[in-house]
């Protein structure tokens, strides 16, 4: 990847400090304890960059060069603070778009602006990593329940099935990593690995192993376009043998999942429906998309509760408990708050950001896996959230910083043409 030196290159005190802060936003996310930590770690560190930016005199680099993407952006934060401005309780939405909007906006500029080369990168997937075998060990001890009141040192479930959706893309970072870091960057991945299979499977989560086999698909072919490998051997085709032995495996264990889930539940006597058998999505997604219908232009107003209420209002007290509250589909819980624009922003900045990664022009073939891992990452975490809603918060963040720091080093290597959003 982009030059790994074996070294940080800290440029004074503001720097490192910077990259301490930076580590220490990504060890902390899925954990409790944090919850109300992390929005002034990252405040911190946004302010110590633009110190070193306004310094350095390179601000302009805090932002990616596509401007599609860039366009994206914005666009998604006008139609959340129109819609927050416009809704019941403007106050109550606006501190949403701080939290779910500009907050995972800064963290990815931020990380995009801190990750300047390969050996950074390998930094934060190594915390990642680290932090994931923390998560393991918690998950493990104390794995999912069909109990609304479950409270585990980290998140819950779903919030942790996000982080290891997310942390995922760092795997291949990790076992790619020249001498002398391979010595224990591959031993670290491997641990990694068993941890990610432990704590999913004590997740009991279906759609992880969903998202992992995407994941994998679209790495391979994306590396497989990206490097040509495929036009230069044509014997290549091995190339993808094993990424699709891989996603077979994927999706047997997500079968498996869906059987052993299955049993936890005795739908409406606890006060929980079925997720597997009896999931509530054959009836939650048209309910929404008939309460979407009903006010396509203006939505219910975003980042408020009214919406929530209305929807448990008119769906949940007779077909499931008042915990379902929303759509479970980011896009759709979008559209539900800001209108039909609404959905399509986000349409639009997944859209934009997977071809950032595509589109790219690497020059390297370690250049080129930053590429297929943020394009992996794009379409994990996009999946993840068609059939739930994690498009907040914590793993909006996690999931942003993370975009940022595979985009980064990718710019710069791949030398894109800013004038254009496309690659020179």
């Amino acid at each position: 990847m982009p030059p790994m030196t074996g070294r940080i290159h800290p440029a004074g005190t503001a720097h490192a400090l910077a990259l301490a802060l930076a580590g220490l936003l990504f060890a902390v996310i899925p954990f409790r304890i944090t919850v109300d930590k992390r929005g002034g770690v990252l405040a911190l560190l946004v302010l110590v960059l633009l110190a070193v930016a306004l310094r350095r005199g390179d601000l302009r680099q805090c932002v990616p060069r596509s401007r599609a993407l860039v366009f994206a952006a914005l666009g998604w934060l006008a139609v959340t603070l129109v819609s927050a401005l416009a809704g019941p309780d403007p106050l109550e939405a606006l501190r949403s778009v701080r939290s779910d909007v500009l907050g995972p906006m800064l963290a990815f500029c931020a990380f995009y602006y801190l990750t300047r080369d390969g050996s950074i990168l390998l930094t934060w997937s190594a915390v990642c990593a680290a932090a994931q075998l923390l998560l393991a060990v918690l998950m493990v001890a104390d794995p999912y329940q069909p109990d609304f009141n479950h409270r585990p040192a980290y998140v819950d479930t779903g919030m942790a099935s996000c982080w290891l959706v997310v942390t995922a893309a760092v795997l291949p970072v990790l076992w790619a990593a020249p001498a002398p870091h391979a010595r224990w960057t591959r031993p670290l991945a491997i641990v990694a690995v068993l941890a990610m299979f432990a704590s999913a499977l004590a997740s009991y989560n279906r759609i992880l192993w969903v998202c992992y086999a995407a994941m994998v698909a679209t790495g391979s072919l994306a590396w497989v376009r990206l490097t040509g490998r495929m036009a230069q051997r044509p014997p290549g085709l091995q190339v993808l043998a094993v990424p699709a032995l891989i996603v077979a495996v994927l999706a047997g264990v997500a079968w498996y999942a869906i059987e052993a889930r299955a049993p936890s539940y005795q739908a409406t006597a606890e006060q929980s429906p079925g997720y597997v058998r009896q999931d509530p999505r054959a009836w939650i997604w048209p309910a929404g998309w008939r309460m979407a219908i009903e006010k396509p232009i203006t939505g219910y107003g975003f980042g408020t509760e009214a919406w929530k209420d209305e929807f448990a209002r008119q769906n949940g007290s007779d077909r499931a408990p008042m915990r379902i509250n929303h759509a479970h589909n980011a896009l759709l819980n979008y559209t539900l708050q800001a209108g039909v624009v609404g959905g399509l922003a986000v349409l639009l900045l997944f859209g934009a950001l997977a071809h950032a990664f595509l589109a790219s022009r690497p020059p390297t073939r370690d250049a080129a896996l930053l590429a297929c891992c943020g394009a992996a990452l794009v379409a994990g975490f996009f999946l993840r959230n068609v059939t739930d809603d994690y498009f907040l918060r914590q793993p909006l963040m996690l999931f942003a910083a993370l975009a940022g720091a595979f985009l980064g080093p990718l710019d710069r290597a791949s030398g894109m043409d800013g004038a254009s959003g496309e690659h020179a």
